[in-house]
């Protein structure tokens, strides 16, 4: 048996699975709950190991984790939404923390290219893309069937993709080694892909929009009202899925994979991908260099980054590619 993780911004996912991909049962804690600190995070995840390893012979754990990962290292930088990440080395802390137990950590966008390379939507594609919808905007990058990460990690890191932005605003910008506070590192959200396409920047604009706290409502919530008819939800849901179709024909032009994968807890919505499509296809009549584009959903949806951590560890601890 082997215990999963995939951490993300609002949930971290945990699992027992088999060698094959079977989950035999999963659940989830909110990451607040690890106190916004490293010690709470390790005690949460080594807590979780410790409730399993009695009843259940635990060969291995893995985890998706946002963030740059050195996976040969296990060493975390940047951390996405987890700041208290960077430039930990979470794999030898965390192994410390259970028995000395072997950890192997991946990045949870290229974890989810992994799923779908091993098992999901893009098993019979040599080159692939895969777009990750959360708390920022992941991705992972396959090339020949193999993620490629790019010279300093960052292939597939689509966050900071550029939104729209004049020659004016960029003067105004502020070294990121002097922001103090979180308020300070987004304060140029508005101009990058995690801060006008991500379902926290969904939460936010509707939440601005409508006078209320970000906390108070979800994506589910949004989508919910929109289906109600609410015109705050549905324009912020259209925008987001516009912003979405233009960054994926911009990929495709410049890596031409068979495939653009879509995932994350928000592709779950039915008319979410749909929605994307929608816009692309508006989009590809301008020229017919788009008409062999491709844009599906993920097959294991918000198992993906589950799937992909342990065929990560398969990959660098049993099979050794």
């Amino acid at each position: 048996m082997y215990l999963v993780f995939d951490v993300g911004g609002t949930f971290i996912k945990y699992a027992l699975m088999t060698i094959d991909g079977n989950i035999l049962e999963k659940h989830k804690v909110s990451t607040d709950s690890c106190g916004n600190n490293l010690n709470g995070f390790i005690t949460l995840l080594s807590g979780i190991y410790q409730s399993y390893k009695e009843g259940n012979m635990i060969e291995g754990i893995a985890l998706a984790i946002p963030g740059l990962v050195d996976v040969e290292n296990g060493i975390v930088y940047e951390g996405g939404a987890l700041p208290y990440l960077h430039k930990m080395n979470i794999g030898a802390i965390l192994s410390e923390a259970c028995d000395g137990i072997t950890v192997a950590l991946e990045n949870d966008g290229k974890c989810a290219a992994l799923a779908e390379v091993w098992q999901g939507n893009a098993k019979d594609c040599d080159n692939a893309f895969l777009i990750v919808v959360g708390t920022g905007i992941g991705g992972g990058i396959v090339i020949n069937r193999h993620v490629y990460r790019g010279n300093a990690l960052v292939a597939g890191e689509l966050s900071f993709l550029l939104e729209n932005m004049t020659r004016e605003e960029v003067e105004d910008f502020d070294d990121i080694d002097n922001a103090e506070t979180s308020e300070e590192r987004w304060k140029c959200g508005k101009y990058i892909a995690a801060g006008c396409c991500s379902t926290n920047a969904l939460r936010k604009r509707v939440a601005n929009e409508k006078g209320i706290s970000e906390h108070d409502i979800s994506g589910e919530d949004i989508f919910q009202m929109a289906e109600q008819g609410d015109k705050v939800c549905i324009d912020a849901i259209e925008d987001m899925c516009f912003m979405l179709a233009k960054h994926c024909m911009d990929i495709y032009m410049i890596m031409n994979p068979d495939i653009i994968l879509i995932g994350g807890g928000i592709s779950a919505q039915p008319k979410f991908i749909p929605c994307i499509q929608k816009y692309a296809d508006k989009i590809r009549k301008i020229t017919h260099m788009y008409d062999k584009l491709v844009i599906k959903p993920c097959k294991f949806g918000n198992d993906s980054n589950l799937i992909g951590a342990l065929y990560h560890y398969i990959q660098r601890y049993i099979i050794g590619s």
